[in-house]
């Protein structure tokens, strides 16, 4: 497989894999063997991997009235969101000056 990977190294994608395909379709069963058991090896590792990192996963309940929010963020502030007259997107107000100039002071 390596001198295919080698032959094919900069042919066009489609046909390498019409090409990998046809090599092992005609391929004996015995020749495949060794191919086969690699990838179940590295199929093993990797779902040994997903299954680990599922053990690890924090449970988190999203909604906004969970216990949980605003305890995974030191910079958490709870903006309120604010509807567009013209339908937009929302958007949340919160850490902002009025751009009203009447509500500013001078000096």
């Amino acid at each position: 497989m390596e001198a295919f990977m080698e032959t094919n190294k900069n042919g066009n994608l489609i046909d390498i894999d019409q090409k990998g395909f046809e090599t092992w379709k005609n391929m004996y069963e015995e020749e495949r063997k060794t191919y086969v058991t690699q990838a179940e090896k590295v199929n093993s590792a990797y779902m040994k991997d997903v299954i680990e990192e599922e053990k690890n996963i924090i449970k988190v309940d999203d909604k906004a009235d969970s216990a949980t929010v605003g305890k995974f963020s030191q910079f958490y502030e709870d903006f309120k969101l604010y509807e567009t007259s013209d339908g937009g997107e929302p958007y949340h107000s919160g850490g902002f000056k009025s751009l009203n100039t009447s509500e500013w002071s001078i000096g």
